[in-house]
């Protein structure tokens, strides 16, 4: 089972033009391979899921390669179905590249659709060039099985007609104060809003409070006191926020200014300043929680390149896995796309560190997040856990009975993922 986050998708809707020639100017070489041999002929196939302007920015960085490789070409597949994948690729056919989300690795690797790559990119490598948590989003098993492409974390933005930067709450005690007092100060409108009762919303306050939603060994410690706490502090918010907030409700509370700020990624940042004006729309880090004194922790995910085990060329597939991924080719990119780097050193680059919107981005997983889990324990926390969020918000149980009915559950289902594998 596939998390709730592959659903996710970007909303931007307007992409700069990127010229091929500025890349090429900007690119030079290919990414390296470790000091590997590569036989720059023949073809890659790529199963991705790009669409519209997005593919158009993308297709740039791949003709460029073309361009510094006339002996390779390279064919693009809009092709989102992990099932037609695996399917693919277990029949000898398939594509030699997957472009997916981070928290498909795992169960993409137990299937035996994508190989390790350490041969071509070390742990401390992957790390040298992207950002921790985009380095540990590809690593499963005590092996490397991808490249970094993008990187996706929430935030806080928030509308600046209706808040100051120092207005905005710097720990979780804060938040709430806030939370209760602008709804006073402004009767039917709301402070900061969120999806409440979405376990992709909520991890980074479980992971701030200290609980673990899932590791790679199966164990999952939300029925734990921090879990408790956790889902306590998200409670209270019944009191204060609309009881049957949603993310579409949220998205519409801030669009029409009836709330200040909210909690989202960077698939919507373009639509909320198209709704309140871009230069109208704020960022802030998420706070720190008081309890721990760790910051709210929301996942890092994002998408990466990965090898099938019915690859022609590996070799070549890694080069150009790295050229697409590397700091020029990134930054430029990126600051096309609005999507978030995974490369340290394109982050750092002019083109993003002038956008206030990425940059804050990059500076939110700076300062908290916990790479999104890609074992393939992670889809047995998804519906149980919501439940338990749910039935919290609602007042039918409490944190402690809710939280351990979800436990149980979770549990259980890895047990069986465990006795499927023989373990």
């Amino acid at each position: 089972m596939f998390s709730q986050f592959s659903k996710r998708a970007l909303g931007l809707t307007a992409v700069l033009a990127v010229a091929t020639t500025l890349l090429l100017t900007a690119c030079g070489s290919s990414g390296g391979n470790s000091g590997n041999t590569v036989d720059f002929s023949g073809t890659l196939t790529i199963w991705h899921d790009w669409s519209g302007a997005y593919l158009t920015a993308k297709q740039q960085i791949v003709q460029a390669y073309e361009h510094l490789h006339p002996n390779v070409h390279i064919t693009l597949v809009n092709q989102t179905d992990d099932t037609k994948t695996e399917n693919a690729v277990k029949a000898g056919t398939g594509p030699d590249i997957v472009q997916d989300p981070v928290d498909h690795v795992g169960t993409l690797a137990a299937a035996g659709v994508i190989v390790p790559i350490d041969q071509y990119e070390s742990a401390s490598a992957l790390t040298s060039t992207y950002t921790q948590t985009a380095s540990q989003s590809v690593q499963y098993g005590g092996h490397v099985y991808g490249i970094p492409e993008v990187t996706e974390i929430l935030t806080i933005m928030y509308n600046k007609k209706l808040l100051t930067a120092d207005q905005l709450p710097k720990t979780t005690d804060d938040m709430f104060t806030f939370e209760k007092t602008y709804s006073q100060q402004h009767p039917g409108s709301y402070g900061i809003v969120w999806d409440v009762n979405n376990v992709y919303d909520d991890a980074g306050f479980f992971y701030g409070y200290g609980a673990v939603l899932m590791d790679g060994n199966g164990n999952s410690t939300v029925s734990s006191q921090a879990g408790i706490n956790a889902d306590t502090y998200i409670a209270q918010y019944n009191s204060v926020l609309p009881k049957d907030i949603n993310g579409q409700t949220a998205t519409a509370l801030f669009n029409e200014g009836k709330a200040a700020a909210i909690i989202d990624g960077p698939w919507a940042y373009t639509g909320y300043g198209q709704a309140i004006g871009a230069d109208n729309l704020g960022f802030a880090t998420l706070p720190v929680v008081n309890s721990t004194n760790t910051p709210v922790e929301p996942f890092v995910g994002g998408k990466a390149f990965m090898l099938t085990k019915n690859a022609k060329n590996p070799a070549l597939a890694i080069d150009f896995m790295k050229f697409f991924t590397n700091a020029s080719n990134q930054a430029t990119m990126c600051a096309s796309t609005g999507e978030i780097p995974s490369n340290i050193a394109a982050g750092q680059d002019p083109k993003i560190t002038s956008n206030t919107a990425i940059s804050a981005f990059v500076q939110q997983v700076k300062t908290g997040g916990v790479p999104f889990p890609n074992t393939p324990y992670m889809g047995e926390v998804w519906t149980p856990l919501q439940k338990a969020l749910t039935a919290v918000w609602n007042g039918s149980e409490t944190p402690q009975a809710a939280l351990s009915q979800a436990q149980t559950t979770i549990n259980q289902g890895v047990q069986q993922i465990k006795q499927a594998q023989g373990g």
